[in-house]
């Protein structure tokens, strides 16, 4: 037996102890782009921040030296480019550009104003061995606002049409592992699923995506 069959655990807070408050606060918040959560006491002497769904919390303490180096927190995001472009621009002490490891994850490593050590990743989706491939015209008619939307995306994601429509296809035949078939892999993160619904409204795409089964043309 083990502890998942006696009762839940939903979320896990790391919590440091910090020296100066304050100013780790502001560390995260001006340098690293976390949002504050709460902070207890007046002064205060508990604090939470957040990024994206991760949390962590800071105690006022007596801490004076860094952490031990064989520590450090790590986030997974959707861009660690745009993310490592924003940190330049505020301060932040980072420790190298962004890197595809041999672990198959593209990661950047930054110091917070305690020394603790947080590295940020994403898949490299472009890790392995290249595939030799040939690319062949491929004419399709597909609804105009669609159409419209995929033109789009492709900018945003600095890929061509082709090259989106070869994603799409391509996580479309892989199920979500667990859904016995019934959902299937988005090749989208959270960021672009979120630009996307933006992108929907651009273009008055109210239909949903069982809609082509009931398109007709006039």
């Amino acid at each position: 037996m083990n502890a998942n069959e006696i009762v839940g655990c939903s979320e896990v807070y790391p919590t440091m102890s910090v020296s100066d408050l304050q100013e780790t606060i502001d560390c995260y918040q001006k340098q690293l782009g976390f949002e504050i959560q709460f902070t207890w006491g007046e002064p205060p002497v508990h604090a939470g921040v957040t990024f994206g769904k991760s949390t962590i919390h800071f105690n006022q303490g007596c801490k004076t030296t860094k952490p031990d180096g064989d520590f450090w927190l790590y986030f997974v995001v959707d861009d660690v480019d745009a993310y490592f472009e924003f940190l330049k621009g505020t301060g932040a002490k980072l420790i190298d550009e962004p890197t595809n490891r041999e672990w198959g994850m593209r990661e950047i490593n930054v110091h917070d104003i305690n020394g603790t050590t947080l590295r940020f990743g994403q898949a490299a989706l472009n890790f392995g061995e290249r595939i030799t491939i040939e690319r062949v015209e491929f004419s399709a008619r597909i609804e105009k606002r669609l159409a419209n939307l995929v033109k789009d995306l492709a900018d945003h994601k600095g890929m061509t049409i082709g090259q989106v429509l070869e994603e799409t296809i391509l996580h479309s035949f892989e199920p979500i592992e667990g859904s016995d078939g019934e959902g299937v892999a988005s090749p989208h993160t959270q960021r672009t699923l979120s630009h996307i619904r933006e992108l929907k409204k651009k273009h008055a795409i109210d239909y949903d995506a069982h809609a082509g089964y009931r398109f007709t043309e006039d």
